[in-house]
This record gives structure tokens, C-alpha cells and sequence, in this order.
């Protein structure tokens, strides 16, 4: 899902994030394969991916490439988390 947002409390958005991740611990877990098995594992570092990036020097046509080209980065389901937060900051006020 992709948002535009003025204004975040950052912490707030964390802190729901991270409600969200103990709602459905589904988002923290990361699979294995034994053999043709797969078995989900529950980590025992539950941590929550969250990237801030600077766009402020990107074009619309530009953040919109490097949007989409994050969207398509695969999960590591051995690794996990499969639920990642990426924010946006534009500090130019022009664009």
C-alpha cells in the first residue's frame, strides 16, 4: 500500500505498526523448508522494518520509479519480517 501523508507523528505511526504486529504475528514469521516441507518458525527478534528515505531530490516521474521498483523487492521468507514500512520524506516544500 502506498500513502501520501502531510504532517506524520512518526511515533504514533511506529507505535501502530508495531500494534499491528502483535495483532498478527503472521507479519513477523519466517518459514523454513525441511525436505518438500515448509514449517513457519516464529523469530525470536521481532523487529519492525521500517526504512525513512529523502526523495527530495526526485522528480514525480522518478519517485515513482523508485516506488515501484521497491514494491517489487521479494519478502526473504527465511529472514522475514513479511511486513516492511518504508517512509518518504520530501523536504522541499516546492514539490
Amino acid at each position: 500500500m502506498c500513502f501520501r501523508v502531510d504532517h506524520l507523528d512518526l511515533l504514533c505511526f511506529t507505535k501502530a505498526c508495531h500494534f499491528m504486529m502483535k495483532q498478527y504475528p503472521i507479519l513477523n514469521a519466517v518459514f523454513t523448508t525441511m525436505g518438500s516441507a515448509s514449517y513457519q518458525i516464529d523469530p525470536s527478534n521481532k523487529t519492525l522494518s521500517l526504512t525513512i528515505e529523502n526523495i527530495s531530490v526526485k522528480s514525480e516521474r522518478e519517485l515513482m520509479d523508485h516506488i515501484y521498483q521497491r514494491v517489487q523487492e521479494p519478502f526473504d521468507l527465511e529472514k522475514g519480517p513479511l511486513f516492511r514500512v518504508t517512509i518518504f520524506e520530501n523536504f522541499d516544500s516546492e514539490k
